[in-house]
């Protein structure tokens, strides 16, 4: 019975040993089925070679990390497992019991399992990314600039000093491990015992962990000799928070001072544990916590209190100073552009040039124009617009604002039954299907936004003031803007075909995918995505082509996961095809003297750079990386670590840099910072008495919310040539009026530039939502407002423009109907103020024309209002022209005639021109 008994335990163990080894294989196989698949999608981009850099680094990281974890816990568990040799084990023999030495086998084998187990939990315990900042550590430069307080390079910060604190946290981490290892093998040895009412070490145990002991010690040591570094990125000043004078004169002398003391401290120990003289280890140890004590927390609290906090401005004045420059330099903002400007209310001149100005902006935003696309555009459920592009266009020589939208696949539209095949086989529901696009300026009798590119297949109209070269000759989106699934592309007479009915060429006509070849490549992409019709699938064939990967970010992010993608990607249109474009970001906590902001979806930053534009192409899935700032270290680090990811921006088609702009999210960015950092004297950021806040304004419901910043076609302050640019305002904290107008542009020989105009606070312009609180506050128009909401329609505005014409400041936002459920909003009103009044009419060119005739709200002539505007001049006699020339205008963008749009807004800015005039004496 005994032996059956025993057969049958070992038939368990072998049981038991096939499932683990069964559940192993299975964990392997899928890791490695995960390498096969990723290899071949970067082998179908032709760049292999970058995924092995970085499988190279990061798994050479947890692999150095595993090694050197687990050869020192062997070599200490060798120390500790001399003490296992009078270690005794009893063993029964029927009813004799007897005790012999415990075998030296297990003694192996429990050194290496716990060597293996020490291995294993230190490299998976490995930060991700790890790899790649010790490969920025090689490939990382100078950046040619010194901080002033330990003279250190910008580039010891941003690629050294992150890895020198990581090797020494590692170290703490590894020497805890092995000394707790130390204390458990010596304990179950009898090698520490509790004896007489004290702790009884064995000398060959006491020397061990007086060793680790020690070395613990220096590696607080080094923890303390590069804290004075770490300060640099984060300070203590009661400024904001900045480096300050405590943290120069008091901190790091403290932290020196500890760095010394801590390797005194471990020279002591260990001499004290050879030795077998404990008490000056023990007076070591609590000296070491006591002066640290005082020296780190005590001294520079007295320091802050009696001697910077009554003379705080005199002290912290040169550190003010630099933390504003180098908050500036980490945030893109040391060559912005500031000046003053001279603000005068509108004259003559202004209002000439007004009406040409306004009538670039773009009417519609992306909340007026997604309902109308998504119920006129969409066609089939199966079809989406996810996102408003608002782009520029060339025509008949001139630029022309553009809104543009990609009708994408939705796969949970498809209609039901969905099959294995709509979902992933099907042309026809596996890719978008072509775009939609309007002259975002212009506005239909109807109110609706004029479309030239409609309907499916794509329609593109040209006509009078169209932009050229917008036609899809291949309209199929087989990569977008968000999660698809993966697609299984098997050409055919009848699908994936050419413009001309031929049959498609990969690469050209669809993606490039990983074709299925043999069925071993089949089981791995079957396992890789959990899906037996793969292997099942009639229709699926050896040429057969698998695309995964469909979203433009995860594309993108598969490539470069060191590069931040906070936007949305923008389409354009390009060859006949649609081009997608993301903006790409370097970023970096560790930039000495800089306050680190907090920004959306990453940790707090002190360095950003949007250094990379990225291009995806729609149809083939072609993925390139451009260098758009080749002066960053941090990108010219990855850019050699990584030779064949980066092309220089030269290289981009021409029709596809026309469309490059000014990162919208990087404008967010500095315009946060800005709101402290625009404040050059310290005296004035000590007090924080100019501090600004971001503007708010109204959209489509009652609650302000943050002003959105717009790309608009331009003329900025001091200049004649108009500019694509994105602009935002500031106003002062816990007040409305306009403090500041921002604004950036992206030009292809100076890349981006940034502009700011401070304004007069004397002249105390008029901020956004004090614009919009006249509006509400006119009676004609509240009253106008309140009876459209009363017929049951929403009232929505679109953004509040500003626009700066001369050295005046307009005002322009469109006046939206729409219906309370299935809402198309509509244009039916153009709000301009000149930021003393406010006009409210059916047109644009008639809100321009009331405000320039003096009609709005006009006071007695030569008499200034309470609120400082100047003298508003009764309509002269030639309004009956103006109005004349206003109808024949308006007439002709009726029938389609642009032509005569353009001569009647002509004549209509000459009369304007003379309306602005002030009577003679």
């Amino acid at each position: 019975m005994f032996e059956r008994f025993r057969h049958t335990l070992k038939g368990g163990r072998f049981l038991l040993g096939g499932f683990l080894l069964l559940l192993f294989l299975l964990f392997v196989g899928r890791w490695g089925v995960a390498i096969y698949v990723d290899l071949l999608w970067f082998a179908s981009l032709e760049l292999t070679e970058v995924y092995w850099t970085r499988a190279l680094w990061e798994w050479g990281a947890r692999l150095l990390a595993g090694g050197i974890a687990g050869a020192l816990t062997w070599v200490n568990f060798r120390a500790v497992a001399r003490s296992f040799q009078g270690l005794q084990v009893r063993r029964k023999f029927g009813d004799l019991e007897i005790q012999e030495q415990l075998p030296e086998a297990y003694i192996r084998w429990g050194m290496l399992l716990t060597a293996a187990f020490g291995a294993f939990w230190f490299a998976t315990a490995v930060p991700q990314g790890s790899g790649l900042r010790g490969m920025l550590l090689l490939n990382g430069g100078a950046f040619g600039i010194e901080e002033p307080i330990l003279g250190q390079d910008l580039g010891f910060y941003v690629f050294v000093l992150p890895v020198l604190q990581t090797i020494v946290t590692f170290g703490l981490v590894l020497v805890l491990f092995l000394a707790a290892l130390a204390i458990a093998g010596y304990a179950a040895t009898g090698a520490i015992v509790w004896s007489g009412g004290r702790v009884v070490v064995a000398r060959a145990a006491r020397v061990h962990l007086g060793m680790l002991a020690s070395l613990a010690l220096l590696l607080v040591g080094f923890r303390f000799y590069f804290a004075p570094f770490d300060l640099l990125l984060g300070g203590t000043s009661g400024v904001q928070g900045i480096f300050g004078y405590t943290d120069e004169n008091a901190r790091i002398p403290a932290y020196r001072m500890m760095a010394f003391l801590s390797l005194v401290t471990a020279a002591v120990v260990f001499w004290g544990a050879r030795k077998g003289r404990l008490l000056p280890a023990g007076i070591g140890g609590a000296a070491l916590a006591l002066v640290g004590l005082a020296a780190v927390e005590v001294y520079p609290s007295l320091v802050q209190r009696f001697e910077v906090q009554p003379n705080e401005l005199d002290r912290e004045r040169e550190y003010i100073r630099e933390a504003v420059r180098f908050t500036r330099a980490g945030f893109g903002l040391e060559e912005m552009a500031r000046s003053r400007l001279g603000y005068s209310f509108p004259d003559s001149e202004s209002w000439s040039a007004s009406l040409e100005r306004l009538e670039r902006l773009p009417v519609w935003t992306m909340g007026t124009l997604l309902p109308t696309f998504r119920q006129l555009e969409a066609r089939f459920q199966y079809y989406e617009f996810h996102e408003i592009a608002f782009d520029r266009y060339e025509s008949g020589g001139r630029l022309v604002p553009v809104a543009l939208s990609v009708r994408e696949i939705d796969p949970g539209g498809i209609p039901a039954p969905v099959s294995w095949q709509n979902l992933h086989l099907r042309e026809r529901y596996i890719a978008g299907f072509g775009a939609v696009a309007g002259l975002a300026h212009r506005v239909t009798e109807e109110g609706r936004l004029p479309m030239f590119l409609t309907a499916i297949p794509p329609d593109y109209r040209q006509g009078e003031g169209v932009p050229e070269g917008m036609a899809l000759a291949r309209p199929w989106i087989f990569i977008g803007s968000r999660p698809q699934l993966y697609a299984v592309i098997t050409p055919s007479e009848e699908s994936f075909l050419d413009p001309s009915g031929a049959p498609g060429v990969p690469g050209v006509d669809y993606p490039r995918g990983i074709a299925m070849g043999s069925i071993l490549r089949t089981l791995a992409l079957a396992w890789r995505f959990q899906d037996a019709n793969l292997l099942l699938a009639s229709e699926v064939e050896a040429g057969s082509q698998l695309v995964f990967r469909r979203d433009v970010q995860e594309r993108v992010r598969a490539l470069a996961p060191f590069l931040h993608l906070p936007e949305a990607p923008y389409p354009v249109i390009a060859e006949g095809r649609i081009v997608w474009i993301l903006e790409g970001f370097t970023l970096s906590r560790s930039y000495p003297l800089a306050q680190a902001h907090e920004i959306p979806g990453e940790r707090p930053v002190a360095y950003l750079r949007n250094s990379v534009k990225a291009t995806v192409d729609a149809v083939t899935g072609e993925t390139r990386l451009y260098v758009a700032d080749p002066n960053d270290p941090v990108l010219a680090a990855y850019r050699r670590a990584f030779p064949t990811l980066f092309r220089d921006l030269a290289e981009l088609s021409e029709d596809v840099a026309e469309h490059l702009r000014y990162s919208r999210y990087l404008l967010d960015v500095q315009s946060t910072v800005l709101t402290r950092f625009h404040q050059d004297d310290p005296a004035v950021f000590h007090g924080q008495q100019d501090r600004w806040s971001l503007a708010t304004e109204l959209s489509s419901t009652e609650e302000p919310v943050p002003y959105d910043p717009q790309y608009t076609l331009m003329v900025l302050p001091g200049e004649e040539v108009e500019s694509y640019v994105v602009s935002t305002l500031f106003v002062p904290q816990g007040r409305q009026n306009l403090a500041s107008f921002l604004a950036a542009r992206w030009s292809e020989a100076a890349g981006g530039e940034l502009f700011l105009w401070d304004l007069p606070a004397e002249d105390q312009v008029r901020g956004p939502r004090q614009i919009e609180a006249m509006v509400e506050q006119d009676p004609v128009i509240s009253q106008q407002f309140s009876l459209w909401r009363q017929g049951g329609s929403q009232v929505w505005t679109g953004h509040l423009h500003l626009v700066p014409v001369g050295r005046t400041l307009l005002y322009m936002e469109p006046v939206f109907l729409a219906a309370d459920a299935d809402a198309i909003p509509e244009v039916r009103r153009f709000l301009v103020s000149d930021g003393d009044r406010v006009a409210m009419e059916p047109t644009l060119a008639g809100s321009v024309l009331a405000l320039a005739s003096g009609i709005v709200g006009a006071p007695a002539e030569g008499i200034r209002s309470d609120e400082g505007a100047p003298p508003s001049f009764p309509m002269a006699a030639t309004s009956e022209e103006a109005l004349a020339a206003l109808e024949r205008a308006e007439a002709a963008a009726r029938r389609g005639d642009w032509e005569g749009y353009g001569r009647g807004l002509e004549e209509l800015r000459q009369i304007l021109a003379r309306l602005g005039t002030p009577p003679q004496p």
